[in-house]
Formats: structure tokens, C-alpha cells, sequence
């Protein structure tokens, strides 16, 4: 988000990975790997695999916009199954979207389980260039192994549970911050648009309808009252409504559907 001197948000832009930043993911993601065989107890970043019923949800919302899918012989597969048809139908981001709402949340635990999302047997968080809390106690508990320092290491893991549980809710309340502050921005834009119309696109279809906008502010969501029929990812034309900057909910109603290149699959 791009602000001006009065905080308003005047832009948005899409940051994009370079070979550079994939690189330097890799190698924090091995180092993390190494860090987690160094202990057999203490902080780990745990991910257990998908419940049969979010993948049930999932599969049917990918029926609705025509991807079906037969689960294969492993998670991996069926996912990459998924995200070759997104690439067909330029879905990709929309699709992983999807596909991340029907994982289970990743969280900090004293016990080793595994990481689905990454493949992973034990993973960490060990790298941070943040310096979260979580990174910090790996730290001291790796220095304390290393040295053979048992009194160290034992006082380290005193509270590991209590830690644990408490560093996973102090994880997901900064997101929510993050999150709010962010609908808080598109909010108050948008409320120097009303009865403007823009491009957007439907990102959820139940239990409500809602939409994306594409240009040129990027990402702000409204909830979308529909006249006729829409289908998960149509590409539509949207006009603002109201807003309640109190709520940061932004009301819009569709103006009409985009027609989609009739080649765009062949």
C-alpha cells in the first residue's frame, strides 16, 4: 500500500518473486529443516494435512468453475493436478487461495508432527530476519545443546507448552491487525468512490457473495449484492454502494459480468 502524508492510500502494488528472493527462501527453508534435527523436543512450526471435509468443500468449489477433481495417489499430486488446470484458466493466484483456506493453520507446538504444507518431517522457524519470538527461544535452546548446557536448556523448556500456545495466539492476533488495518485503508478509500464503478472479481460465492477489486486499487474486498448470476472468479463490473468506515465494510452491487475470451482454454 502506497500512503500520502494524511495516511490515505492513494496506490497499490503486487510485489513479485525474483530468482534472488526464491534462492534465499530455499536455503532459510533447508537451514530450518537442519535447525529442527538438532532436537527431538522444543518449538517446532507444525501443519497438520487437510480434514476430508475442507477437501470436500474444496473439490466442490473447483467443480464450480469447472476443475474436477480425482483425488490421486497422494496430497502433493491431487494439488498439483489442481494448480496445472488453474494455469490453463489463468486462475493460479485465485486457485491457491482456495487451495490455502482448506489447509489446516500452521502453529507453534512443543511436539514434532511434521509440516504438510512444506513436506516436511520436523521444521522450525529458526531464520527469521523479523526476529520472532519463537526464532529467538530456538536459538537459546540450540546454544544450550550445542555448549551441553542442561540447566540452560532445561530452563529454556520449563513453559514450553504455555510458550507454545502462546506465541501461535500472538501470531494470528498480528495478523488479524495486520488484516484490519488494511480493510481499514480500502475502506476509507472507498468511501471517496461512492457510485464509482470498477473491475472486480467474485471471490466467494457462499454463504455471501463478495468481490475483489482489480484496478486500479488492488485487493480491497466488498460484499456484493447480485442481480443475476455469478460464478466463482467471473470477472465483473461492480459500482460502490455505501460503506461503514465503522465496520470497514464496503457495499457494492454488480453492474454486469465480463465476458471471458472464448480461446482463453483452448
Amino acid at each position: 500500500m502506497q500512503l500520502d502524508e494524511d495516511q490515505s492510500l492513494v496506490a497499490t502494488t503486487t510485489s513479485e518473486e525474483t530468482p534472488s528472493h526464491g534462492l534465499i527462501e530455499d536455503c532459510m527453508l533447508l537451514a530450518n529443516k537442519a535447525a529442527a534435527s538438532r532436537y527431538s523436543h522444543g518449538v517446532f512450526r507444525i501443519h497438520e494435512s487437510s480434514s476430508p471435509l475442507k477437501l470436500q468443500s474444496l473439490y466442490q468449489e473447483l467443480a464450480g468453475i469447472g476443475i474436477i477433481v480425482e483425488p490421486k495417489e497422494s496430497m502433493k499430486e491431487t494439488i498439483d493436478f489442481i494448480q496445472a488446470e488453474a494455469r490453463k484458466r489463468d486462475l493460479v493466484s485465485e486457485v491457491d487461495t482456495l487451495i490455502i483456506r482448506a489447509q489446516m493453520q500452521a502453529r507453534y507446538a512443543p511436539d514434532n508432527v511434521g509440516h504438510f504444507g512444506l513436506g516436511f518431517d520436523a521444521y522450525p522457524h529458526f531464520t527469521s530476519p523479523i526476529r520472532r519470538y519463537s526464532d529467538l527461544i530456538v536459538h537459546r535452546h540450540l546454544k544450550a545443546l550445542l555448549a551441553k548446557d542442561t540447566e540452560e536448556s532445561s530452563y529454556v523448556l520449563r513453559n514450553i507448552d504455555a510458550l507454545c500456545f502462546s506465541i501461535s495466539e500472538k501470531e494470528r492476533e498480528a495478523s488479524s491487525i495486520e488484516i484490519r488495518f488494511m480493510q481499514r485503508k480500502f475502506a476509507r478509500w472507498a468511501n471517496e468512490q461512492i457510485g464509482q464503478e470498477f473491475k472486480a472479481r467474485v471471490n466467494s460465492t457462499d454463504p455471501f457473495f463478495t468481490a475483489q477489486i482489480l484496478e486500479p486499487i488492488q485487493g480491497a474486498e466488498v460484499n456484493l449484492s447480485v442481480a443475476t448470476s455469478v460464478t466463482l472468479f467471473d470477472d465483473i463490473i461492480l459500482r460502490i454502494d455505501n460503506v461503514d468506515l465503522a465496520s470497514a465494510r464496503i457495499n457494492a452491487s454488480l453492474v454486469k459480468k465480463l465476458d471471458h475470451d472464448p480461446m482463453e482454454l483452448s
